[in-house]
């Protein structure tokens, strides 16, 4: 429920379109609290799939 109000008050405040972008960089954060937290082990196909999303992330935002 929170999450569902926090993407509302951030439409409002920073539009879609960054909205969005900051959106694909969550399932990365999610890999590494596991890591961290959890002690789950990280997969070479894992490291390098964060660093293209990071990787297009930046270059989506560097573009406008």
């Amino acid at each position: 429920l929170l999450p569902s109000f926090m993407i509302t008050y951030a439409l409002t405040h920073m539009g879609a379109t960054k909205v969005s972008i900051i959106g694909n960089i969550g399932p990365i954060f999610t890999i590494f609290l596991s890591y961290f937290v959890l002690n789950e082990t990280l997969t070479g196909f894992q490291i390098i799939g964060g660093i293209i999303i990071i990787m297009g992330v930046f270059y989506i935002s560097k573009k406008k």
